[in-house]
């Protein structure tokens, strides 16, 4: 699912809150944030609205600026393997939403139908319980194991083109990193 993400005021509200609530020392360095659905209760927005803004905070851009997002259901024999939704800058990749993807790929339609060079990415991973969300998608139990990789990528120039978060089922993902020396 492609769709376009018109800036809105809901998800500068979420920030603000989120700010205010730090600048009271709700929240400490250091300290975990509550989650997305949490924060959806605590400010009276949807889970879309919360994630946009967190997401915008995180690629370090103004919450006004419009994002592309694409869910993705990744599947292996039929069944749900992983949950996938990347948020893309769309000023970086206008008309992404009626193009479409070229092959299913996002990186491919970046590099050959936009001619943007992608040059690094920061990934991060970590084992958390399913939330009803993420279980009800993935066909899992809620608080199964879940493996969450979140990655912000940027182009060869230095500028945050797609941030994505994908929800892995722990019973069927393997994680392997070969390392040199």
């Amino acid at each position: 699912m492609l769709e376009k993400l018109e800036a809105k005021k809901k998800s500068v509200h979420v920030v603000e809150q989120l700010l205010d609530a730090i600048n009271r020392g709700v929240y400490k360095v250091g300290d975990k944030l509550p989650s997305e659905e949490m924060l959806a209760e605590q400010t009276g927005v949807s889970r879309p609205s919360v994630r946009e803004a967190l997401v915008a905070k995180e690629m370090g851009i103004p919450e006004e600026e419009e994002l592309v997002r694409l869910q993705r259901i990744r599947l292996i024999d039929g069944e749900p393997l992983a949950l996938q939704t990347s948020f893309v800058r769309h000023c970086l990749c206008p008309g992404l939403v009626e193009k479409g993807l070229l092959e299913g790929s996002l990186y491919k339609t970046m590099e050959e139908g936009y001619g943007l060079r992608l040059g690094r990415a920061r990934q991060t991973f970590e084992a958390k319980p399913a939330d009803e969300y993420e279980a009800k998608l993935l066909e899992v139990a809620t608080a199964q194991p879940v493996l969450v990789l979140e990655r912000l990528t940027y182009l060869h120039d230095g500028l945050p083109i797609e941030y994505v978060r994908s929800t892995y089922r722990g019973d069927r993902y393997r994680f392997t990193v070969e390392l040199c020396r």
